[in-house]
């Protein structure tokens, strides 16, 4: 048995990221260890803009921007804010698809239907435009599922119950 053959499946997959990155332009033999080997999608791939993507990129973009937004007035300058660096990696942690690949999408849109999307998010509120946008690019897409709320990290304590008073306390109470 060589060493090779000893080593663990989690090691050969180190193991293989290690020998690409030290020894460049030679092919990853990632693809033989088998389709369970490898989870997500690499992020060094090329990233095909296809309509899922952009129709992703428009709800994720909206839905962003209302979460910077928060309880803020919505004003233009706080969606022209907002749109700043809206293609972000740090902006798509919690979609359907992987940060880089969503920033591809985030791009890949903002390029196509970008032009005058902030004034329609001003003069129709952000529910509205972003219905009258992504439907324009989400035709054929299945329905857009909204990541849930991202917690701080801190949780949330549990409700305080009422303490029931005692019959010594009761007593107490009446006596007065």
């Amino acid at each position: 048995m060589t060493s090779i053959q000893m080593l663990s499946a989690g090691s050969m997959v180190a193991l293989m990221f290690l020998l690409a990155a030290l020894i460049p332009n030679v092919p990853c033999a990632l693809s033989q260890l088998g389709p369970d080997m490898v989870y997500g999608d690499d992020p060094r791939k090329p990233v095909e803009v296809n309509d899922e993507l952009l129709c992703e990129g428009c709800h994720a973009i909206f839905d962003v921007v209302e979460k910077k937004i928060g309880g803020k007035k919505r004003t233009e300058d706080a969606i022209y804010g907002a749109m700043d660096n809206i293609c972000n990696q740090e902006n798509f942690r919690v979609y359907k698809m992987i940060p880089p690949t969503m920033k591809k999408g985030c791009e890949a849109f903002i390029d196509r239907y970008g032009e005058g999307i902030e004034e329609k998010m001003y003069k129709l509120g952000a529910e509205e435009a972003e219905k009258k946008v992504c439907k324009k690019v989400c035709k054929g897409q299945p329905e857009f599922e909204k990541p849930p709320p991202i917690n701080s990290g801190a949780q949330t304590p549990p409700p305080k119950k009422k303490k029931k008073k005692s019959k010594k306390a009761k007593k107490a109470k009446e006596e007065f």
